[in-house]
């Protein structure tokens, strides 16, 4: 609605303002749409038909069949989020986390700029062993809430 009132204030709404609103709109629907069909495109079920014939599915549009070769290609995401000017729907981050948490990951990945190479995993897995011991084993603490195993 922000939008509309925004292109529609802009010296009436005339072709021009009415075509940009369209183009953001459509631009906006498309991003949200590639997401959710990388959901589809990455699930790993095989218990039925339909989420089979969904992972092979292979009409995607141009670009999330971008994302795709960027990902899987060991290129940096983030360029490519950032050369389709998309991360006001879906950043980078969050397309990582899709694709990674379906556990797809390229062949060969790529060495990592020295600017993405802030943390030291060994000092993250220490702080979580850490932390762990503050807690009971899962089997445990199931047992002891009441909730079924």
């Amino acid at each position: 609605v922000e939008s509309f009132i925004a292109k529609f204030t802009e010296d009436g709404f005339g072709n021009a303002q009415q075509d940009a609103f369209n183009a953001l709109i459509n631009a906006r629907f498309e991003g949200v749409r590639d997401y959710i069909v990388c959901h589809y495109k990455m699930n790993l079920r095989e218990d039925t038909p339909y989420w089979r014939e969904n992972a092979l599915n292979t009409k995607v549009s141009p670009s999330l069949a971008a994302i795709f070769d960027c990902w899987f290609g060991g290129r940096d995401l983030r360029e490519e989020v950032r050369r389709q000017d998309i991360s006001c729907y879906y950043g980078d981050v969050s397309w990582a986390c899709l694709i990674g948490g379906y556990g797809q990951y390229p062949k060969t990945l790529r060495e990592a700029k020295p600017e993405e190479q802030r943390v030291d995993m060994r000092t993250i897995d220490d702080f979580v062993e850490r932390c762990a011991r503050n807690f009971p084993p899962h089997a445990e603490f199931l047992a002891q809430s009441g909730a079924p195993p």
